[in-house]
């Protein structure tokens, strides 16, 4: 196709500002503005890591254990002479264990999950507040509403409660982790830095802060630091699919394809079903002009995610050029 030459171009563009594709279908019209913005949400980083640790999982509250039986008592030497009568012993206490920290109920999870997948973002606040109000030092119920503001596209307000999710929790990395990338996507990378090497300090044998920090040196534009930082935490993590992801990301922001293409191949080695890393690639391929092999991406991401924006407009930007082409050819 001639005309794909002048739309694969926009793919690879680096953006004024990190913006989302949206899930809805755009209008031809928007199609190359929104194909001009090929980097995603630092925040759209949190479902990955929500799915990868441990400590995030959300669940019910954990009863209290009983109490590690107690030990064999000591034998005491024969008195010599007959000892008193006592009472019957008293069996142990069981002690109660605290409940642990910064817990969300599965019951609550899921209401959350399905108000926000309807777009009810009042409702899952309301929801979450309400649980606030009795667990007012919980963490993760902070993180978890900041979240929801930053979905909803209320920014303030997802800072805000990703200050108090620190606030509650000086020690608790999944909300550092979020306040740097919604700091990313409000334009302060700077500050979110500070929140990476707290993650780093904190599980330094985990891939998750170093990931952070790169995609905070990335919306810097400090390339060569950001892929360091995804190659570190590729060290701590070899499986860590979505560094490879961010890596590829990267290398597109700056006009390398082969690169970009490399690591989203290494990423869905990874995980097979990875829609947004096969859907980039798409985008890369159409960097390169192989209009094929890009439509072929674009229709494994959309039978794996129907709502995958990228792989959306990329089937639309293909419908394009090839009626451009058409339109070309019929008056040559």
């Amino acid at each position: 196709m001639r005309v794909i030459a002048s739309l694969v171009a926009l793919c690879l563009a680096v953006p004024a500002a990190a913006q989302d594709i949206q899930f809805e279908t755009t209008p031809v019209t928007g199609l190359v503005e929104t194909l001009n913005r090929p980097e995603p949400p630092a925040t759209s980083a949190v479902d990955i890591i929500n799915a990868t640790v441990p400590d995030m999982t959300v669940g019910p509250a954990v009863p209290n254990q009983p109490a590690a039986p107690a030990a064999p008592p000591v034998r005491q030497a024969m008195p010599t002479t007959p000892a008193a009568p006592t009472g019957p012993a008293t069996p142990p206490q069981p002690v109660a264990t605290p409940a642990p920290k910064n817990q969300v109920t599965k019951e609550l999870a899921a209401k959350v999950q399905e108000l926000a997948g309807r777009r009810e973002f009042d409702k899952a606040i309301t929801a979450i507040t309400e649980a606030l109000a009795a667990d007012g030092n919980n963490a993760e119920l902070y993180r978890l509403r900041a979240t929801i503001q930053c979905r909803a596209a209320r920014l303030k307000p997802c800072l805000e409660d990703a200050d108090k999710a620190v606030q509650a929790d000086a020690e608790y990395v999944p909300a550092y982790l979020f306040r740097a990338l919604a700091r990313v996507d409000g334009g302060r990378a700077k500050d979110a830095l500070g929140d990476c090497e707290t993650a780093i300090r904190i599980w330094s044998t985990r891939p998750f802060g170093y990931e952070c920090r790169g995609i905070a040196y990335r919306a810097l534009r400090d390339f060569p630091h950001a892929i360091a930082d995804f190659d570190a935490a590729l060290s701590k993590d070899p499986k860590f699919a979505h560094a490879h992801y961010n890596k590829g990301i990267t290398y597109a922001l700056q006009s390398k394809p082969d690169e970009a293409i490399a690591s989203f191949t290494a990423a869905i080695a990874i995980n097979e079903k990875y829609d947004d890393a096969i859907a980039q690639r798409g985008k890369a391929l159409m960097a390169k002009g192989d209009a094929a092999a890009a439509r072929s991406d674009f229709n494994k991401a959309l039978a794996l995610n129907a709502k995958n924006g990228a792989a959306i407009l990329g089937v639309q930007a293909l419908q394009v050029a090839k009626a451009l082409d058409g339109l070309t050819t019929k008056k040559n």
